[in-house]
């Protein structure tokens, strides 16, 4: 009777064993295959990643450069553009009391919107 229980227990034990290294062995394999998947993407995908980006933005970059290259007295006017609404703001901000000057900045910013809206046109 004794050592019926007895083997009854080792066995159960010997299947718990089991059960423990089947699982854990399991698992081991899931975490090997997330650290290989990982692996692949930091060493291939990531790179590739960066260099299309890089790429692009080189793309970018020369096609700005070309726009600002042959279109310089358009900057230039767009500039002088900023620049007037600027000196109008700041006139504005000195003599914000006065209506007259109110006014006059107003036409003002309406004449250089227009202006702004013809360069952009063109």
């Amino acid at each position: 009777m004794k050592k019926k229980k007895k083997d009854k227990k080792n066995y159960q034990l010997k299947k718990n064993k089991q059960k423990i290294n089947y699982l854990q062995s399991t698992y081991s394999n899931y975490i090997n295959l997330i650290i290989y998947f990982l692996i692949i993407i930091f060493l291939f995908l990531f790179p590739i990643y960066i260099l299309i980006s890089k790429y692009i933005q080189m793309i970018n970059y020369q096609y700005l450069k070309h726009l600002f290259l042959e279109n310089e007295s358009f900057i230039q006017r767009i500039l002088v553009i900023f620049q007037q609404l600027k000196s109008a703001y700041f006139y504005y901000k000195l003599f914000n009391n006065n209506e007259y000057i109110i006014k006059e900045f107003e036409k003002n910013q309406y004449n250089l919107l227009q202006d702004l809206n013809q360069v952009i046109q063109t």
